[in-house]
């Protein structure tokens, strides 16, 4: 029998048995091999005769429990296993075996505290090693789970089985290095697994090894090209590599193969919301949740709902990932930037801790933690935690696109406190990989960088130039147009075709070429140039400290003086100073912060001295007809100027005005330029752009504007009634 010839076995079982029908040994046996037969009626039948003639035999009452355990009576059998224990208490099988029960039974702590005692009665069984690193793993307590396979590793030193899920709990814990060097091991041993391929390619991608990784994908495919796990994830390295096409290719062959198996639709979901397909992503993520209500289902809808800025859906999806799994990081970390959106600063702060807690070398983590008590002007413990963000995971061959944002958002935080060193830029330049700018200039910028050669501050011929993000950063990055042309002989400046007419108007020394959205790298091939940068990336070599700003020029824009000199004469009055008016922001995400009511400006509007003309873009026709009509205000419109399209003409409007009271959008920008004088309301946290910096009350990038502060409790009401008082002061 234990040649495995049971046939044999069963013969000679029922011979003696026909001779000796009172043999418990051969009952019992006989009844063993029914039950490895399934038989279970027959072989029960059989041991319990066996225990009739001899009635406490542990191994005869292990194997009755057993027979229960297969049948899935896990009551019944967890009281044999626990009998054979009464009668043999060093009886590490039925420890074993009541562990098993008590797993099917999910009492987890005692089926952990089973296998404990068995390993413990024989240090050398494996199976309850296995099992128990295996619980270990299922519960996500990963550094137990490696702690006890380990132990099973210095027994058998070579079993693949083990070698591979000490790998998968250190890619769980994140530490994939140490994940590498098991499942190395394990192909070593056995180079024909896929399972080892697939984990393996996980930690390579991981640590942003995304060709090396996609091999060992290929490797286990080749194994089994139906392998929908291995197809699901190369499907993610396509999407990393941004082939997302060969990951569609591969998710759509995978989902012929199981169309059951939910992590195809997240992957395929993740894939189209980064292709701003949201509708087409959300109908994948509902087909994952029908099939199968996961925490990553919900956490991807959820983080889906958040993008289309449904907040309600949002949190309900996040509640119901963390109910599944509350120690899920990423879910903890969504529902915490969406609670700091909402202002549930609290909140917020206790999801980021429970999530570092779970993954503390996290740099999305640390990085959101760093956002929240920026948010709370807890300027010290968001830099501590920024430079922690940065600090833990700051090897450039290892970055992967969370330390990306990190070094990013460290350079973004560095920067509104007026560090302008060279590792403060250096750090800024990693906006280029930022998800929020994919699609833009300045991932092609990135792109270009593989071929061409970056400026490095030297003198040269002619540089080419790609201005970056909204109009407003392309406006004051050109605050360093002047300087720029000491070093260079000839500019090329890509800009957008809606600011290029004021531009070229104010530098006529400079080359200004359009760009169209999405910029094509073809449509710069036939331009002859020898070095390229971003806009802002020239910054380090001419604002490297806050005395370099003594340099700046108090204006660089030049509006077309006749247009001008029309709309001046059009709006000038008798004994009254022209005001020119915009409150509202457009910004993706943050607009709603640096926007007020029209409303809200009533003591400014309330000056008598004022005539004030409408600067805002936009449909605000109804806001500004309603207001006027409420509070008998006369408000100039110019409806002939599109003020979202035609930026040259807008500028105009703006010069023709004495002053300029605007929230933090375009009109900011151009005012600023063209040294106009301007009553600046700014954030008080959320929604404030970096180069508005922290404590200043004049800005240094545009010396003719004065900066107003929201207040601490976000009301707006303060900073308008200091300009209010400023205004008449002026007057």
């Amino acid at each position: 029998m234990q040649n495995g010839n049971v046939h044999l076995a069963e013969k000679n079982l029922k011979r003696i048995l026909s001779e000796h029908p009172n043999n418990a040994d051969a009952l019992s046996l006989l009844g063993i091999i029914f039950i490895h037969q399934k038989k279970f009626k027959k072989g029960k039948d059989l041991i319990q005769s066996s225990l009739r003639i001899i009635p406490n035999q542990p191994q005869a009452i292990l194997n009755l429990g057993l027979a229960f355990y297969q049948e899935n009576n896990f009551d019944q059998a967890l009281n044999y296993f626990n009998n054979a224990i009464d009668l043999k208490p060093d009886y590490e099988e039925a420890f074993y075996c009541k562990g098993l029960c008590l797993q099917k039974k999910d009492m987890v702590d005692d089926a952990i505290a089973s296998f404990k005692i068995s390993i413990l009665k024989n240090p050398f069984y494996m199976d309850p090693i296995i099992n128990l690193g295996y619980q270990f793993f299922e519960i996500r307590q990963y550094n137990l789970a490696v702690s006890t396979f380990s132990k099973g590793l210095n027994i058998q030193p070579n079993n693949t089985e083990i070698l591979n899920m000490i790998g998968n709990s250190y890619n769980e814990l994140g530490e994939y290095d140490k994940a590498v060097i098991y499942l190395d091991k394990s192909l070593l041993v056995n180079p024909m697994q896929e399972e080892a391929f697939i984990a393996l390619g996980h930690s390579l991608m991981c640590q942003n090894n995304l060709l090396q990784s996609l091999k060992l994908y290929n490797n286990a495919l080749k194994i089994n090209p139906s392998n929908v796990l291995a197809l699901n994830n190369r499907a993610n390295v396509y999407h990393l590599l941004g082939q997302n096409e060969n990951g569609i290719i591969d998710l759509d062959r995978a989902i012929k193969i199981d169309k059951l198996f939910s992590n195809l639709y997240n992957t395929y979901g993740n894939i189209l919301t980064s292709l701003g397909r949201f509708n087409e992503a959300l109908e994948k993520y509902n087909q994952s949740i029908d099939i199968k209500k996961s925490s990553e289902g919900f956490q991807n809808r959820g983080v889906l709902f958040y993008k289309q800025e449904k907040y309600d859906e949002a949190l309900k999806d996040l509640n119901a990932a963390i109910l599944i799994n509350p120690k899920y990081p990423d879910a903890l970390n969504s529902r915490g930037v969406l609670y700091k959106d909402l202002g549930k600063c609290f909140l917020a702060l206790k999801d980021f801790r429970k999530a570092l807690r779970l993954t503390p070398s996290d740099s999305d983590g640390l990085s959101n933690i760093a956002d929240l008590y920026a948010k709370l002007r807890r300027l010290d413990k968001a830099y501590a935690f920024h430079k922690r963000a940065i600090k833990e995971n700051d090897n450039p061959a290892t970055a992967n696109y969370s330390v990306t944002r990190a070094r990013y958002n460290f350079g973004v935080f560095s920067l509104a406190l007026q560090d302008f060193s060279d590792k403060t830029w250096e750090y800024y330049s990693n906006r280029k990989s930022i998800e929020f700018f994919k699609n833009s200039i300045l991932s092609s910028t990135l792109e270009l960088e593989k071929t061409k050669a970056l400026w490095d501050g030297s003198p040269c011929g002619t540089l080419l130039i790609f201005g970056e993000q909204g109009l407003g950063d392309q406006i004051i990055a050109m605050s360093l147009l002047q300087e720029l042309k000491n070093k260079c002989n000839n500019v090329i400046y890509f800009s957008s075709k809606k600011i290029i007419k004021l531009f070229e108007r104010s530098f006529k020394e400079v080359t200004f070429v359009a760009y169209n959205e999405p910029f094509n790298l073809e449509s710069i091939k036939n331009i002859p140039y020898n070095f390229f940068a971003a806009s802002w990336d020239i910054g380090k070599f001419f604002r490297s400290n806050i005395l370099d700003f003594k340099k700046q020029p108090n204006s660089f824009l030049r509006s077309d003086e006749e247009k001008t000199k029309l709309l001046k004469a059009d709006l000038q009055k008798k004994d009254k100073k022209i005001c020119g008016l915009s409150w509202l922001s457009k910004a993706p995400h943050i607009g709603n912060y640096k926007s007020i009511k029209l409303s809200e400006l009533i003591p400014i509007l309330n000056i008598q001295k004022l005539n004030f003309v409408n600067l805002q873009y936009g449909d605000v026709e109804n806001e500004i007809a309603d207001f006027v009509a409420l509070n008998n205000i006369h408000i100039n419109l110019y409806k002939d100027i599109d003020k979202y399209e035609d930026i040259d003409s807008l500028a105009s409007l703006i010069d023709a005005c004495d002053f300029v009271v605007t929230t933090s959008n375009l009109t900011a920008h151009i005012a600023g330029g063209l040294g106009k004088e301007t009553y600046l309301l700014v954030p008080y946290s959320s929604g404030k752009i970096w180069y508005w910096h922290e404590n200043d009350f004049r800005s240094i990038w545009y010396p003719s504007v004065k900066i107003f502060r929201q207040g601490s409790d976000f009301s707006w009401r303060s900073a308008i009634l200091s300009i209010a008082k400023n205004l008449e002061e002026t007057l």
